[in-house]
């Protein structure tokens, strides 16, 4: 069983695939993901029609190709080569791969567990097909949030245990970092008291994920750890604004804040 019930491309998806066999007039290719194969027309293949076609392509050479035309279900399909654009294969690559691990992981989960990738795909692949961008992705989700997740999921409870112990010592999920440098110069009385509780409020934002180091005066450098640059680069948002706004409060002695060459202005209220 696959994880996709799909059993034939859609026209414009980008497959992964294996060159077969190559004739005069064109090239026919293995669709990896489906087990199908497709003809791609001399023309498609590369931007210019080549005078020799295996100048271009080789048996055996993997490819990654847009659908062109599906027919009879499946059985007829046309692709293109020259059609597929550098950053689109780079991506469907990488899509391929994180597919193929998941694969890997649901045999060996498989086993462990006692049933066959059949059940385990209805039971645990589908559900995180439905409801994650990739199914990798998430597997990386029961990792980072616990069995909560399986729960979530309706997973078989006795399973709970022993897939998140399996997956949380076969996936080590990707963290991003974000370091930023920020000068502190204000002649505030209460200046180590401010810069101190600035610090301490935005590491409560998201413990464990921010971390400040002093340099050297006025410098202070903030590191923040995460699993997803999105969310890093909105708590990089708001720890600009708390910083700002426990500096500036009620304070009326100069007082200065530069992150990266960007000067921070005085939230409204504490002007």
């Amino acid at each position: 069983m696959k994880l996709y019930g799909k059993t034939a491309p859609r026209v414009g998806e980008l497959c992964v695939a294996v060159v077969s066999e190559i004739k005069d007039v064109g090239v026919y290719v293995t669709l990896l993901e489906y087990g199908k194969v497709a003809y791609v027309p001399i023309r498609e293949v590369a931007a210019s029609i080549p005078r020799h076609i295996r100048d271009v392509v080789r048996e055996g050479q993997q490819v990654v190709c847009k659908i062109q035309r599906v027919k009879m279900g499946g059985e007829i399909i046309n692709a293109s080569l020259r059609r597929v654009t550098d950053p689109e294969r780079q991506r469907k690559i990488a899509e391929f791969k994180k597919l193929k691990r998941v694969y890997e992981i649901f045999r060996r989960l498989s086993e462990k567990l006692g049933v066959s990738m059949d059940e385990l795909i209805e039971k645990l692949g589908k559900p995180l097909v439905e409801r994650s961008p990739h199914p990798y992705d998430g597997l990386e989700a029961i990792v980072r949030h616990g069995k909560e997740v399986l729960k979530e999921l309706d997973v078989p409870p006795e399973w709970h245990d022993k897939i998140y112990e399996f997956l949380k010592s076969s996936i080590k999920v990707t963290e991003y970092e974000i370091k930023k440098e920020f000068k502190i110069w204000t002649l505030a009385p209460d200046a180590i008291l401010r810069i101190k509780r600035a610090f301490e409020e935005t590491e409560r934002l998201a413990p464990g994920r921010v971390k400040w180091h002093y340099v050297s005066a006025p410098r202070y450098e903030l590191h923040l750890r995460g699993p997803d640059i999105e969310e890093l680069r909105n708590l990089f948002e708001r720890i600009k604004e708390t910083v700002a706004r426990i500096l500036f409060e009620n304070n009326k002695m100069p007082t200065r804040i530069e992150v990266d060459g960007e000067l921070l202005r005085p939230p409204r209220k504490a002007r």
